[in-house]
């Protein structure tokens, strides 16, 4: 009897999650396949089993991962007994080095295949990562152009794939200033600390544009319908539409702004063409180590794929009410911001696009399958 084929694969927050999904379900279509899924839902509605809600635990630096240090210390344990014992064909990886280069090196040692899908940002800080993966990976798909040559000189075969969000977001035609609706989009993140600290800013900022400009409509995007209690609670008394993560580009379609938590959301926002403030507060000790390792002087990554700031940034402490209730002010006061929200659209996609994105993913995996 032939025995079935099984794969690991290992995302961490909401994004890598999405993308596990995508590939699951495509490797679903082709093989009688077994998924064993560190993830969330995407990866549970793609019919995976899911071995631990990885994205309900998602943190990042090293203050804030201690509040999660247990539950990762389970999912590691977990992790460790399906991969020794019950070893699949091939493991994928997504994103998350903090805990996938640990499965890197156990991969490694017990002889398993290892594709990472979206490796570390080695380009942005900690370069040696660079070097162990290229040892030890079978295949490192990089989803910016710039990254394939730091991951070179090893035995990894390394591949540009295109980065997956260029053909996930739709074209649009884009409205003109005076057309467009007058609302307000508030992204604040998918880690539970990033919201924390974002909710606290947005609250004053919502209670004065209430006041001052009653024409305007305010709405919240949640990464995940689990927050959505937490937030209405903080933002109890306040005129602001909640909607879920499967609206956004509803939403977001026509819009005057969007204050954008730092992270890939970013990206669909700006190939949406619509303006935006990108905003990020961790803790300051993380906050104080990152800047000692940052080798980019922008932190949006519209603003690194275009080498220039087009989309302002405010961050850690500059991240207040005052100062982004001045910047709203501003952005929407200026009617050149859209029709340059636009062109900036056009060259992120030309700069991520290298065809279908998932379909190249799956090729490779496939090799492992047959």
């Amino acid at each position: 009897m032939k025995t079935q084929k099984s794969v690991f694969i290992s995302a961490g927050e909401i994004s890598g999650d999405f993308y596990a999904g995508e590939i699951i379900k495509r490797l679903k279509e082709k093989f009688d396949l077994e998924v064993f899924a560190l993830g969330g839902e995407y990866a549970v509605q793609a019919g995976a089993h899911l071995i631990y809600d990885t994205t309900a635990i998602a943190t990042f630096g090293f203050l804030e991962l201690l509040t999660t240090f247990h539950q990762w210390k389970r999912v590691w344990n977990k992790t460790k007994k399906i991969l020794k014992y019950s070893p699949p064909s091939v493991v994928i990886l997504i994103d998350n080095p903090g805990f996938n280069l640990r499965i890197v090196r156990l991969c490694h040692q017990i002889g398993i295949p290892i594709i990472y899908f979206i490796p570390p940002q080695v380009w942005v800080w900690r370069r040696r990562r660079a070097t162990l993966l290229s040892r030890y990976v079978d295949w490192i798909l990089t989803i910016f152009p710039w990254e394939d040559h730091y991951f070179k000189g090893g035995q990894a075969q390394v591949k540009w794939v295109g980065h997956p969000i260029a053909s996930k977001v739709p074209y649009f035609k884009f409205f003109s200033s005076n057309k467009a609706a007058k609302k307000i989009v508030f992204l604040p993140g998918s880690r539970k600390k990033e919201i924390d600290e974002y909710l606290k800013v947005i609250k004053k900022v919502i209670a004065h544009f209430v006041n001052q400009h009653r024409d305007y409509e305010f709405f919240i995007v949640l990464a995940c319908e689990s927050y959505k209690e937490n937030v209405e609670k903080q933002l109890l008394g306040l005129p602001i539409h909640l909607k879920k993560r499967e609206d956004l580009y509803q939403v977001l379609e026509g819009s005057s702004l969007s204050v954008s938590c730092s992270g890939t959301i970013t990206l669909e926002v700006a190939l949406m063409g619509i303006p935006q403030i990108i905003v990020y507060r961790i803790s300051n000790f993380t906050y104080f180590l990152a800047r000692l390792l940052l080798k980019k002087r922008f932190i949006g990554l519209p603003n690194i794929l275009l080498n220039r700031e087009v989309c302002p940034e405010l961050i850690q402490n500059d991240f207040n009410s005052d100062n982004l209730i001045q910047t709203i002010e501003k952005m929407i006061n200026d009617n050149w911001r859209e029709s340059s929200a636009q062109r900036n659209a056009q060259n992120i996609r030309k700069i991520l696009t290298y065809g279908d994105t998932y379909s190249q993913v799956v090729g490779v995996i496939e090799n492992y399958l047959r």
